[in-house]
């Protein structure tokens, strides 16, 4: 069983970073996003962890980033170009296209979510339609892989 390091993401930045990963093997990711470098926050208030995503000339990482206290996760700090903030259920819908783009501007309107960085959203609507279109929400990461026997 592997131990947590420093460089492995916790809590939510950890499922942030397990669904993102195959992007990284992702042709259509790496051809939309080769010439794009952009800093994401992913925040769910409900988890200690928040995401903090970098998509650099086509390939994808995540560090995982104390969300409290909030100065943590502030944009003088991390410098970060986009913000999202909504709950766990919100975000699983988002994922496995239980919302779509219109639902989620309704949410949004609502106060259900938080957006800032109005510039990165393209950016970010780019992401969840590459892992919707390659059907990667659910496959394992290899070094996680726990199956008994390997």
């Amino acid at each position: 069983m592997m131990t947590p390091s420093e460089n492995t993401p916790n809590g939510y930045a950890g499922i942030v970073s397990n669904i993102l990963f195959p992007l990284n093997e992702n042709w259509k990711f790496q051809r939309h996003f080769r010439h794009k470098n952009l800093k994401l926050l992913l925040n769910s208030p409900d988890w200690l962890y928040a995401a903090l995503v970098f998509i650099e000339n086509g390939t994808i990482r995540v560090e995982g980033i104390k969300n409290k206290p909030a100065e943590n996760i502030h944009r003088d700090v991390l410098h970060w170009d986009g913000y999202v903030e909504m709950d766990i259920p919100l975000y699983s819908a988002v994922l496995t296209k239980r919302r779509s783009l219109l639902q989620m501007a309704k949410a949004w309107l609502k106060g259900e979510i938080r957006i800032k960085g109005v510039r990165s959203l393209p950016g970010l609507i780019g992401l969840f339609r590459c892992l919707s279109k390659e059907k990667l929400l659910y496959r394992p990461r290899p070094e996680y892989d726990q199956t008994p026997g390997t």
